[in-house]
């Protein structure tokens, strides 16, 4: 006999294991069966449906990485409050060419309403409320100092802007696009690995 063939019986023998006490029920408890059945088919549908519709597992397949992780499990929700250290996913606006306006990035909350955010041109340090968060803007290595005098500023958060980082010294964040607006938050999200 084949290893095919083995499983393929062993299968069978396992099934009708299985559907002997199914073959000598009666009406009744047969009819009972397919109700509990039932019941649980729809609970595990909804609950299915549920899951698929508001989590996702995310990988993030950049060759130089933003955040030192490789998958995030992510919730679809918008509702807030969004705070300090949540990572958040969302809709990219502003960060052509690297990123196609939509695309759907994750970074860390480092700052929100009321905070004020600071880009030295002296060091290049990011700050928040006077602590450096960041220091470096790699991604202006080469550029004019004209160009570049315009990521440098200081700026008090207004309702709904998040000033959002990663956890790498090449992150392509907000100290280049800018602040991330609450609308285009779509959801929250943890590190798995």
């Amino acid at each position: 006999m084949t290893g095919s063939s083995a499983r393929g019986g062993r299968f069978i023998a396992l099934l009708k294991r299985f559907a002997a006490p199914l073959a000598r029920a009666s009406n009744a408890d047969l009819q009972r069966f397919a109700l509990k059945f039932s019941v649980a088919a729809l609970i595990l549908g909804l609950a299915a449906v549920y899951v698929s519709n508001h989590w996702r597992i995310l990988w993030d397949r950049q060759t130089v990485k933003c955040m030192d992780a490789n998958v995030l499990l992510f919730h679809r929700d918008r509702t807030g409050p969004f705070e300090v250290g949540d990572i958040v996913v969302f809709a990219s606006r502003g960060a052509a060419p690297v990123f196609p306006d939509g695309t759907r990035l994750a970074k860390i909350i480092a700052a929100r309403e009321g905070d004020v955010v600071e880009v030295r041109a002296a060091d290049e340090a990011i700050l928040v409320n006077g602590r450096e968060i960041a220091r470096g803007l790699p991604a202006l290595a080469g550029a004019a100092e004209a160009d570049r005098a315009r990521f440098f500023g200081r700026r008090v958060l207004a309702p709904g802007e998040f000033w959002m980082t990663g956890t790498t010294q090449h992150s392509f964040d907000s100290r280049y696009w800018g602040v991330l607006h609450e609308n285009q938050i779509e959801g929250r999200a943890w590190v798995l690995f």
